[in-house]
């Protein structure tokens, strides 16, 4: 796994606010993650809120039914981008496949701001 290991996730996720910070998982190898990974940035930001931003790895790692970021049962990423709400140490929230279908980058930031009013009000 490229990025960080999952000892170095688990303190950088316990540095993250108890009220509710966002985590986008992605790669720079995916064309959906380039065209929301902005739009996810803006929505976030929007909102005040946190955002960590983690590189799931190559293709060829990330490929794989063993990959720790999918097999991890905080997360089951089944798909990258995914965006999660993480909130008092757990994953309370996640956007993956609308997401990733979004098939404009204007279609990413509808789909990012909705996720993100809603999980922030929550």
């Amino acid at each position: 796994m490229a990025g960080p290991s999952l000892a170095q996730l688990d303190a950088k996720l316990a540095a993250l606010p108890s009220s509710g910070a966002y985590l986008l998982f992605k790669a720079d190898w995916c064309p959906d993650c380039v065209r929301s990974t902005q739009a996810v940035r803006d929505a976030v930001a929007a909102a005040g809120a946190q955002l960590l931003e983690l590189d799931v790895g190559a293709p060829t790692a990330w490929k794989t039914p063993t990959h720790p970021l999918r097999t991890d049962p905080r997360f089951q990423l089944g798909g990258v981008p995914t965006l999660v709400f993480w909130s008092s140490g757990l994953a309370a929230a996640k956007l993956g496949r609308e997401l990733e279908r979004a098939p404009t980058a204007a279609a990413a930031a509808q789909v990012a701001a909705a996720f993100v009013k809603q999980t922030a009000a929550a």
